[in-house]
């Protein structure tokens, strides 16, 4: 009975915390996408320059500032290149926010940027979103946490009663 009661709590927590991460992957990917944003407008004026000069290639542009004699120039092709290689890695967020949520969680525990993360928790909303994807996320958490209980409370169980049975067998 108080197994019983334990697998209903266990699948009820999992259900709740499955059901409140598609909101938390929401709004991280928001945080994300404003980042996105930003890097791109600060690179707008650098893609014009690349266009007039580049033939629109941001790499000449930075490799110009980097073969340039001038110690600030170069300095400037590396600040260029460090904000290209962020857009690019928060494009790849973006193709994650789109993913399935069981994907998108995976992709936050790989890829997690610490400080989105804490930030995003210090401003958290939770929202149960109830979309099929979502719905079908917590279920999948949900089913996952029991099956482990279960799997650990068998094995526990098992181990206790050999452990007693042996105690009880008489040694010759």
């Amino acid at each position: 009975m108080i197994r019983g009661i334990i697998y209903i709590v266990i699948f009820i927590a999992g259900f709740a915390a499955g059901g409140v991460f598609p909101s938390f992957s929401t709004q991280y990917h928001q945080r994300l996408q404003a980042q996105f944003d930003q890097v791109s407008i600060d690179l707008a004026p650098f893609h014009a320059i690349a266009d007039q000069f580049h033939g629109g290639s941001m790499p000449a542009l930075v490799q110009h500032h980097l073969d340039s004699s001038d110690p600030t120039f170069r300095a400037e092709g590396q600040a260029i290149q460090a904000m290209i290689d962020n857009q690019t890695k928060l494009a790849e967020s973006k193709a994650a926010a789109e993913a399935p949520y069981v994907a998108q969680a995976i992709w936050l525990y790989r890829n997690r940027d610490e400080t989105v993360v804490r930030r995003t928790w210090e401003d958290f909303e939770p929202i149960l979103i109830t979309s099929e994807n979502a719905v079908t996320f917590s279920l999948t958490i949900a089913t996952a946490l029991l099956v482990l209980a279960w799997l650990i409370t068998t094995l526990i169980s098992s181990s206790l009663r050999r452990m007693l049975a042996t105690k009880r067998t008489p040694t010759l």
